[in-house]
């Protein structure tokens, strides 16, 4: 094409552009979201600047450049189009990404560990928070069944610490949800304190409250249904009321308090096959034998490694927060 360009441009707009040399293409810029760019259309939004599209203003049969919002977003939806233009995708990662690794101090630690105790093994308070390991057991045996195709129907909890879940399916999702009850405690413990000791508290706080509130569907029984949301509770008030500092011992505490309760489960099933075998038919290491045909001592071993794994885990990450502090 030969002869001047002419641009299309507005004044007010033409000021973010000039020609480059060798060829009619022009460079883009920026500008704040109340100035006019473009055919003269106001740039509408209010996350700050905007980024003018490149194009071309050598002839008037080419579109003039559109006004389009600047893709900024944390870095996990960065390379997504769709969530980086979502305004909430903006406050996912400050919500519930990665915040800074805890440093724990040597006396903070035997505090929290003073509190897992008073929680965990005095009567008084371990007829609460007894009930909720049963839960957390319980749910261990209803997440696994529903991973694994079955179908939950209920779960109870009731105040000596029993409980059940019921659910139905094939015969080997059976016995891989019948084992998972006495670790589950164990594993959420340490997950809470692997996630928090690594920065990740406020997802470890709502990913165990929507676990919870999920749980719900399924509870049979007033006292199951106020356990669980007591926790929830909890867990709001951590959420609303709390600094992260706080929010950390508090997920850790708890953490170790499961632990402390998976170990006191375990105890108990290894005392119903004693010699008096007290309770033996509601044990789950009893009833995955007549299931299997596996004697019930290798599902105890089974249990004490699963149980031995989450406490050396969750020791090493305590550890570690204590000497990085």
């Amino acid at each position: 094409m030969t002869g001047r360009t002419r641009s299309v441009l507005p004044a007010a707009g033409a000021a973010l552009f000039r020609k480059l040399p060798g060829d009619g293409r022009i460079k883009a810029g920026t500008q704040k979201c109340t100035r006019i760019c473009g055919a003269g259309r106001a740039a509408r939004g209010a996350f700050g600047e905007r980024t003018v599209k490149p194009g071309r203003i050598v002839d008037n049969h080419r579109s003039p450049p559109r006004c389009l919002p600047r893709r900024k977003g944390p870095r996990i939806f960065a390379h997504s189009p769709v969530f980086a233009s979502i305004p909430l995708a903006d406050n996912i990662d400050r919500l519930l990404g990665r915040g800074a690794p805890v440093l724990l101090e040597p006396w903070i630690l035997l505090a929290i560990i003073a509190a897992a105790v008073v929680l965990s093994v005095p009567r008084i308070t371990w007829r609460w928070f007894g009930m909720f390991t049963t839960l957390v057991h319980e749910l261990g045996h209803a997440f696994s069944a529903g991973v694994l195709g079955r179908r939950v129907r209920a779960i109870r909890v009731g105040a000596n610490h029993g409980g059940s879940t019921l659910s139905s399916g094939g015969a080997f999702s059976a016995v891989v949800s019948g084992f998972f009850g006495y670790p589950a405690p164990a594993i959420v413990g340490a997950a809470l304190i692997l996630s928090t000791t690594a920065g990740y508290t406020r997802a470890a706080l709502v990913g165990g409250a929507v676990l919870v509130i999920l749980s719900l569907i399924f509870l049979r029984g007033w006292g199951a249904i106020l356990i669980a949301l007591a926790s929830v509770a909890g867990s709001a008030a951590l959420w609303l009321y709390a600094d992260a500092v706080l929010q950390t011992y508090a997920l850790i505490t708890v953490g170790l308090a499961l632990l402390v309760g998976s170990i006191r489960g375990l105890g108990n099933v290894f005392a119903a096959h004693g010699r008096k075998h007290r309770n033996l038919a509601s044990s789950d290491a009893y009833i995955l034998a007549r299931q299997t045909h596996i004697p019930s001592p290798v599902w105890l071993l089974g249990f004490t490694a699963a149980i031995a794994a989450c406490v050396w885990a969750s020791t090493l990450a305590l550890m570690g927060a204590v000497s990085a502090g």
